[in-house]
């Protein structure tokens, strides 16, 4: 995995799960020890370190964490972050969706989305029954919500636009 620090320095790391890992291409041995809760005593080739997890986003796969006290912030990547970006395709990550479709025909149990109503990643739009499954449906990305196409009780078929945001 790739770690980028906040003032653009970036590590390559790979673990072995045995005791060692390679820190930018050098082999160092490592030892991770939890002191409690989203804290961590590390001994780096003999060196001890102190990490404290302070926020974790995993949608954006960033962190922000102290290191002996002092705040870091770093995004973290993987092999497979690596190809998406190498391919173009990390954009589409970020593309900002405009409507949001029912993924499957159902019943319409609540719309709890409204005209106006700013909504982050994860933020339930709507609930609707199909084959008598209760399914949540989510924004997938921050936005003001523009208008709301469906009521409770009305039946929607796939693909059918429950919400649009603004552009």
């Amino acid at each position: 995995m790739k770690v980028n620090l906040g003032n653009s320095e970036a590590f390559e790391v790979v673990f072995d799960g045995k005791g060692k890992a390679i820190l930018n291409g050098k082999e160092v041995s490592l030892d991770v020890s939890p002191v409690g809760q989203g804290r961590y005593h590390l001994l780096i080739d003999g060196k001890s370190l102190e990490l404290e997890i302070a926020e974790a986003d995993s949608t954006s796969r960033n962190i922000v964490f102290y290191l002996n006290g002092h705040k870091q912030s770093a995004g973290i990547s993987n092999r497979i972050d690596e190809l998406l970006q190498r391919l173009g395709m990390d954009k589409a990550q970020s593309r900002k969706e405009t409507v949001i479709k029912a993924p499957m025909p159902g019943l319409v149990l609540e719309v709890i989305a409204e005209a106006g109503q700013l909504v982050e990643p994860g933020s339930p739009l709507v609930i609707l029954e199909a084959m008598k499954m209760e399914n949540v449906i989510k924004s997938v990305a921050e936005g003001t919500v523009k208008k709301v196409f469906i009521s409770k009780g009305s039946t929607v078929e796939k693909n059918a636009v429950l919400v649009e945001f603004e552009s």
